[in-house]
């Protein structure tokens, strides 16, 4: 659905962090200065501090041992496993 918002995209700043405790990569807007945004669809205005973040993607990041325990908590068998040696990513197929 378009919300029909007015940001200003310039405005605004992408920053990544990576939360350990959650094994997972956060990506935020973030504004550079005071914002004020319309939402057309919503018809409704919001406005936004400078400094202030919106989360915009969650990147979720498993080791081997912990994706082998939610198969097997779903009751998936590993048929194989694929990682390169970096080990930045994983293709798995699994079998139910």
């Amino acid at each position: 659905m378009e919300l029909q918002a007015d940001f200003d995209t310039a405005a605004y700043r992408h920053e990544a962090y990576y939360n350990a405790p959650f094994n997972q990569i956060e990506m935020y807007l973030t504004a550079d200065a005071p914002q004020q945004v319309r939402l057309g669809a919503l018809n409704c205005t919001i406005e936004l501090d400078e400094g202030e973040r919106i989360l915009t993607e969650i990147s979720r990041k498993f080791t081997r041992e912990s994706l082998q325990s939610l198969f097997q908590a779903v009751r998936f068998s590993e048929v194989r496993h694929y990682e390169p040696g970096n080990g930045y990513y994983s293709l798995v197929l699994l079998r139910l």
